[in-house]
């Protein structure tokens, strides 16, 4: 993460590599490493106007890009490698079947572009699977408001939970179907199908 000020602070759980980059760039005097996960640490101690670069572990890209969400009012941009599967689910349309609860808490505050896919030959040894570089820039303003986004997350979930249950199965503990038909939204239809400003 690289803030205003130019001082680059890596994150790395693995502590052997810490102390390889900790030799190797000794003489960086901006270079600030520490070995942690990035799910336990505050971004807030940054500062503002973070610039996220990284290879997340594919493991856990959920749940880093879902933490990341929750300071992309520090947050100017982010460039990832992500597994290419997992890209396609955040990038993916309203109507595919890769659209998701990812696609739509992601999209709804960022605005996202998948630069290239990578081969699994680019890398030593060789991965299972591809991946891909994106980079993401925070919205000027998100398309679900700030005071919203509790209820907004709670009923995201909830219609993704059962993915091929249309809207009056999958929402019926939160809506019923004379509630979901006042706000303009088919209950036949699945979560699949709608737009984030559905």
């Amino acid at each position: 993460m690289i803030s205003e000020t130019h001082e680059l602070n890596v994150v790395e759980i693995d502590k052997r590599l810490v102390s390889h980059l900790g030799e190797k760039y000794k003489n960086f005097s901006n270079l600030k490493i520490i070995n942690d996960s990035i799910l336990k640490i505050n971004l807030e101690v940054f500062g503002e106007n973070l610039r996220i670069v990284g290879n997340l572990p594919y493991n856990i890209s959920s749940s880093i890009l879902f933490y990341l969400n929750s300071f992309s009012h520090l947050i100017i941009d982010s460039h990832l490698m992500l597994q290419k599967e997992f890209v396609d689910r955040m990038v993916a349309e309203p109507g595919s079947s890769k659209y998701g609860r990812l696609s739509v808490m992601i999209q709804n505050k960022w605005d996202i572009k998948k630069i290239f896919d990578i081969e699994p030959e680019s890398f030593n040894p060789k991965p299972k699977v591809s991946s891909s570089f994106i980079s993401m820039w925070l919205k000027e303003e998100s398309i679900v408001p700030k005071e919203f986004m509790q209820q907004f997350n709670f009923i995201v979930r909830k219609a993704f939970q059962q993915r091929r249950k249309k809207l009056r199965n999958s929402l019926k503990e939160v809506f019923n179907e004379n509630q979901i038909s006042i706000a303009g939204i088919n209950s036949n239809l699945r979560a699949e199908d709608l737009k984030i400003t559905d």
